[in-house]
């Protein structure tokens, strides 16, 4: 089963975000030691260094390291008009410019491309683990119905993988149509589904301040609970049901979209592929190997500490409204960055 990616370009008119601004109203920390070396999945697309050269002196950011990866026979397409290249300038800058906020220092970024086929994702994935990368970033997936138990229950296996051969943490969007995901039911999305992958969704915000008061849900943010796995114990405070997703949000609405710099133009973006790549920037800044923090990855530790995340309580998803505590429509809520670092900066 094909995956999609969870971009979107936006037309909106009112102010957009600049990354580093946005980081910045999340709390994000600056002088960490970072280290981790940073992964994304492709499944199409391509990028050109001219464009990420462009968003660097936009934001007044130093040139990170790139270096592209074949898997499966994947390849960096360098077409700029393939809808999917969309995703990939996303991933990258904003992958590049949180970790740069919260270390002062250019990240280095992996990016693994390869064919939109079955087996990519988990091909991919054990690939980033045995290249020793610390975080990976999937902005594809599709709902647990159209991706198949088996497929499903793969993905898991190469995350759960992943974590305990290279302690690499594993992030995925929670997907762009709301609770029913193109469905006549509800559904989740995979890998966001899966127990040891943090799932991202989103919200939209408008405040410039570390403050909910202005924040909501996204209506178009995946969410809901996974038919296919049960729910973890250790998602302490979540509604009864299977696994919950997502996880946490952040700014997702392409209405208060992010800026991007696409064949030397620039553009708006929103969609929850904004979070997944925008959160591992933050996990590679706090060091190496953030997955052994807990045997079972960082999950346990995010939901053992609600604290470091600011409670969404308005908007939903279709199905799912925000509330107070953990919820399918923003998970625990928004990072507080400095609080977040702290959690993830502990020693191993």
């Amino acid at each position: 089963m094909p995956r999609r990616s969870y971009v979107r370009r936006s037309s909106a008119t009112t102010s957009p975000w600049a990354i580093d601004k946005l980081a910045h109203a999340y709390g994000w920390p600056n002088g960490l030691a970072g280290g981790g070396l940073i992964a994304i999945g492709e499944l199409g697309g391509g990028a050109r260094m001219s464009d990420l050269d462009q968003f660097c002196k936009m934001i007044g950011m130093p040139l990170p390291t790139i270096v592209d990866h074949s898997v499966n026979g994947g390849s960096n397409s360098g077409d700029l008009t393939d809808p999917a290249s969309g995703e990939v300038a996303l991933d990258i800058q904003a992958a590049a410019a949180s970790y740069w906020v919260a270390t002062d220092k250019p990240a280095e970024i992996h990016v693994y491309y390869a064919p939109n086929a079955n087996g990519s994702i988990e091909a991919v994935t054990a690939q980033a683990a045995e290249d020793n990368m610390d975080v990976l970033s999937w902005s594809w997936g599709a709902n647990e119905a159209l991706t198949g138990r088996a497929s499903c229950l793969s993905m898991e296996m190469a995350a759960a993988n992943a974590l305990r051969s290279a302690g690499m943490v594993t992030l995925a969007a929670s997907g762009d149509n709301g609770s029913r995901d193109i469905n006549p039911n509800t559904h989740v999305d995979n890998p966001a589904s899966c127990p040891h992958v943090i799932a991202c969704g989103g919200t939209k915000k408008t405040s410039t301040i570390f403050s909910t008061s202005t924040e909501t849900a996204w209506s178009e943010g995946g969410g809901g609970f996974s038919v296919i796995f049960g729910m973890p114990q250790w998602m302490s405070g979540a509604p009864h049901g299977g696994r919950m997703v997502p996880d946490l949000a952040t700014d997702a609405d392409p209405a208060t979209g992010v800026k991007i710099v696409l064949d030397g133009r620039v553009n708006v973006f929103g969609g929850t592929s904004f979070c997944s790549p925008f959160m591992a920037g933050l996990i590679a800044a706090c060091g190496k190997k953030r997955g052994l923090l807990t045997p079972d990855g960082i999950g346990p530790l995010l939901w053992a500490n609600h604290t470091a995340f600011a409670d969404i309580t308005k908007g939903s998803n279709g199905k799912f409204r925000a509330k107070v505590g953990p919820d399918a429509c923003t998970g625990l809520g928004v990072p507080d960055g400095g609080k977040l670092a702290v959690l993830l900066t502990k020693h191993i």
